[in-house]
């Protein structure tokens, strides 16, 4: 276990960027909506998304909404949609880019208060920055152009994860100015904030890694677990 990755992410702005962007905003709302993947298309009612983001807005004397959506859903044309209320669109790119997290730590540095619609690894990333997170969990549907095997959804680990992601919505559901401590709980439980390693312990981690990658596909696991280093690391693999 390493914890969230956000923890190991530079900063993507400067001191003297954020400063300047944090003058401009005012009080800020980041809102993560759900997001489509590669195969599959995610869509909800705007309007109702949007209802709450009004009233939160509202409710908190907030001075500007950054809309966070992943590249591919600024692909499938629903920036427009958003910036037509007045909202702030922005996005962290996509997954595989080297600076997809450092974009997504100064987002959630910019902002004073941060909201989605469903459950994802950022309500977690928000927490480890300290920034309340608040889930307003409304229907969401998922499409795709290609027939989806049914048992990538229909499986004991996806009824594990839909349960686990229950639990963090219904405790995520109430708007509050800073973490609770039940939250704190579940944000440790499922992102292992206490399992944060030095810069040192990654490398030496990875390094090992690296040494059982070498090794036939077939041979990697016994390859990782029979290397005397990994013995040395100061925790536990």
């Amino acid at each position: 276990m390493v914890g969230p990755y956000i923890a190991y992410a530079p900063d993507y702005l400067d001191e003297i960027e954020m400063e300047k962007a944090r003058d401009e905003l005012g009080k800020t709302l980041l809102v993560f909506p759900s997001h489509s993947v590669d195969r599959v298309k995610v869509t909800y009612e705007l309007a109702c998304l949007v209802s709450e983001i009004e009233r939160v807005k509202r409710e908190q004397e907030i001075d500007s909404v950054l809309i966070c959506l992943y590249y591919r859903d600024l692909l499938n044309g629903v920036a427009g949609d958003y910036e037509g209320l007045g909202y702030h669109v922005v996005t962290a790119g996509y997954r595989e880019d080297a600076l997809f997290l450092a974009r997504q730590r100064s987002l959630i540095f910019l902002a004073d208060l941060a909201m989605s619609n469903s459950v994802g690894t950022q309500v977690g990333y928000c927490g480890y920055l300290e920034r309340p997170h608040y889930i307003f969990d409304q229907e969401k549907r998922y499409g795709s152009d290609s027939a989806l095997d049914d048992s990538e959804f229909n499986n004991a680990y996806a009824r594990s994860q839909a349960a686990e992601k229950a639990e963090v919505a219904a405790e995520f559901s109430v708007l509050t100015d800073s973490l609770t401590g039940k939250q704190r709980e579940l944000l440790e439980r499922y992102w292992g904030f206490s399992k944060v390693r030095s810069r040192d312990e990654m490398g030496g981690l990875l390094a090992v890694c690296e040494e059982a990658y070498r090794a036939r596909s077939k041979d990697r696991q016994r390859s990782l677990r029979s290397n005397p280093r990994l013995g040395q690391l100061p925790f536990e693999v």
